[in-house]
């Protein structure tokens, strides 16, 4: 992954869902905290069904998607990054 950003990779682009990598990212079952912390440095943001997750979406979509998952700690994680900047 920090190839790809490296040379030019847009850490927002979306997939065929309408889910950023952010997002996609989250519901990894491998809980890959470090996936999330590096594409969050670079400035990711959620994006769910084409749209940019705003804050209040933000929190109704951490607590029961994510933290749901069993992803707690990814979700503390975004919460973290995401509640200072541009929400």
């Amino acid at each position: 992954m920090s190839y790809l950003l490296l040379n030019g990779a847009d850490v927002n682009i979306l997939e065929s869902t309408g889910s950023s990598v952010l997002t996609a990212s989250c519901y990894l079952k491998t809980n890959p905290s470090q996936l999330v912390r590096l594409i969050l440095s670079w400035g990711a943001e959620l994006f769910e069904k084409g749209e940019r997750v705003t804050k209040e979406r933000k929190l109704a979509f951490l607590r029961q998607e994510i933290a749901a998952k069993g992803n707690v700690e990814i979700s503390n994680l975004v919460a973290s990054e995401l509640g200072g900047r541009r929400c």
